[in-house]
């Protein structure tokens, strides 16, 4: 979560949808997370197998939810995500859950 902080600025999201989050980070990098499968990428790296499920969701500066996906404008007014995922090994699932407010949305 801490590099979803450095969103470089509120028009650098790309992609904000249920299943992506894609933005251009303070070093003018694009940064893509997703799932493949069950594996959880940052744009070609592999940063966990075993992932059942993966969720972003996205708010604005009032604490609004903004449906996914977001259209032009809604993309500008996100303040914080939300990143909900379950790793699975076996039988066994974990769910995590964790918020970022992002480093220059004004808030």
């Amino acid at each position: 979560d801490r590099e979803i902080r450095q969103v470089k600025n509120s028009t650098a999201i790309q992609t904000a949808s249920g299943g992506r989050f894609q933005f251009t980070d303070v070093n003018d990098q694009g940064v893509d997370y997703y799932l493949s499968g069950t594996v959880l990428m940052r744009n070609t790296d592999t940063l966990s197998g075993g992932v059942s499920a993966l969720t972003f969701g996205y708010y604005n500066a009032t604490g609004y939810s903004l449906a996914a996906p977001l259209d032009a404008y809604n993309l500008t007014q996100v303040s914080r995500v939300s990143i909900n995922a379950t790793m699975t090994s076996g039988t066994e699932s974990k769910s995590l859950e964790t918020q970022v407010f992002l480093r220059n949305s004004g808030t």
